[in-house]
C-alpha cells in the first residue's frame, strides 16, 4: 500500500509539477485537493485533462490559496512556482503539516541512488558536472525533469521500468531549508 493511501493530500500549483502528482496520489488513494492562484476560466484545460480522474477523489480550489485548505489537509504539497515563504506554508509548517512535492515523491519511490543538488545558483552546472562523473564511472543513469514528472504520473510500475542505477537532480531549496523534510539515510542516499 503506498504511503499516500488515505492521505488528505493539498497540492499548491496546477501546473505540470501540480497535475502530475495529484494524477498520481490519486492513484496512490490519497484524497487530493488542487489550488492554484489563477482563476478557473484561465485553468479550463488542466481541468478537462484531470476529468478522467474520480470527482469524489480530486476537488479544485482556484483564484486563491485560503489557510482553510490546511484545515483537511495531511500533507501540503509546494509546486516549483509557489514561494515555501507564502503564507499558507508557513501556516502548514507552523501546524507540523509534512511538506512535499514530486521530486520527493518519486525519490521515496525508487529505488535507485538518488544525488540531489539544490541552492540559489550553480544547479545546472553542478548537476551536469554530477552527470559526467557518474558517466564515467559507467553506470546507468538520467537526468531527471519532465521525464520524473512523466514517470511520477503513470504510476509505481512506470518509476521502477527501466531504473537507472543513479538518478541525479536539482531540487528546490525549501527541500533543504526545514530538517523534517529531507533525513539523510546510509550512503547518502536522501530519505524523507
Amino acid at each position: 500500500m503506498d504511503a499516500l493511501n488515505g492521505k488528505r493530500l493539498v497540492i499548491l500549483g496546477m501546473a505540470r509539477q501540480g497535475t502530475a502528482l495529484a494524477r498520481f496520489a490519486v492513484g496512490a488513494g490519497a484524497l487530493v485537493t488542487l489550488s492554484d492562484m489563477r482563476p478557473a476560466e484561465k485553468l479550463e484545460a488542466t481541468i478537462v485533462n484531470l476529468a478522467d480522474l474520480p470527482g469524489d477523489r480530486l476537488r479544485f480550489v482556484m483564484g486563491d490559496h485560503p489557510l482553510s485548505l490546511l484545515d483537511a489537509c495531511d500533507v501540503l504539497a509546494i509546486s516549483g512556482g509557489v514561494s515555501p515563504d507564502m503564507p499558507l506554508v508557513v501556516e502548514a509548517v507552523r501546524r507540523g503539516i509534512p511538506l512535499t512535492n514530486d521530486s520527493l515523491e518519486f525519490m521515496r519511490r525508487t529505488p535507485a541512488l538518488v544525488v540531489g543538488i539544490t541552492g540559489s545558483a550553480g544547479k545546472t552546472t553542478t548537476t551536469a558536472k554530477i552527470g559526467l562523473r557518474l558517466t564515467a564511472r559507467s553506470r546507468r543513469k538520467v537526468l531527471l525533469g519532465a521525464l520524473m514528472l512523466h514517470r511520477l504520473e503513470h504510476g509505481r510500475d512506470e518509476i521502477s521500468r527501466a531504473l537507472p542505477d543513479w538518478l541525479r537532480r536539482e531540487l528546490p531549496g525549501f527541500l533543504t531549508r526545514d530538517s523534517r523534510v529531507v533525513e539523510r539515510k546510509k550512503y547518502g542516499k536522501a530519505k524523507a
